[in-house]
Parts: structure tokens; C-alpha cells; sequence
């Protein structure tokens, strides 16, 4: 089984959460989780955006890596490959793992 937390902490830096000048940071939201009409989540407590994330994550169990990913790699309007590369170097997992 994957480790969510560390999925969650390698999306988070591609989402550029650890930078204090970023969205993702200043809406406690480590994913920059969007709602259907685009618009980013804004949550009350860094706590509350990690356990977002995290639920997020966890509610992909039985996909792959990739699909998931492809998830957040749209959220940002990056290139989706590079995306996916880079978090699985970060995490170690290939993109074909089953989270």
C-alpha cells in the first residue's frame, strides 16, 4: 500500500505550498484542491487543508498512481508528464502503482 502522507507531501510541493508567497500556501490548501466550478478551496486551518488532501487521496485507493495524479496536474495547468515524473521521483513510486 502507498504512503498517502508522503503522495500528499510530494503533491503539496508541486503545488508550491511550501513557499509562503504561494496560493496554495495562503489557502491552507497543500493540494490547491479546486471546486467543480474552478475556484480553490480556502481552509480554515493548515490542519484541516492537509486532512483534505489526504481524504482525497485516500478515496483514489484501488486506481493508479497516474490517474490520480492526472487529477492535480490539471488543477495547475502544468505539463501533466513532468508532473507525474516528478512526484513519483520524490515518492519512489512508479505511476502504474495501485495506491
Amino acid at each position: 500500500m502507498l504512503d498517502v502522507t508522503l503522495i500528499a507531501a510530494c503533491i503539496a510541493h508541486e503545488e508550491g505550498y511550501y513557499s509562503d508567497s504561494s496560493i496554495a500556501n495562503h489557502n491552507n490548501n497543500p493540494g490547491n484542491i479546486e471546486w467543480p466550478n474552478g475556484v480553490k478551496h480556502v481552509y480554515p486551518t493548515k490542519e484541516a487543508g492537509w486532512y483534505a488532501l489526504k481524504s482525497d487521496i485516500a478515496a483514489g485507493r484501488g486506481s493508479r498512481l497516474k490517474v490520480l495524479l492526472t487529477k492535480y496536474a490539471r488543477q495547475v495547468k502544468s505539463d501533466t508528464t513532468m508532473y507525474i515524473t516528478n512526484v513519483c521521483q520524490r515518492t519512489g513510486y512508479n505511476p502504474e502503482d495501485v495506491i
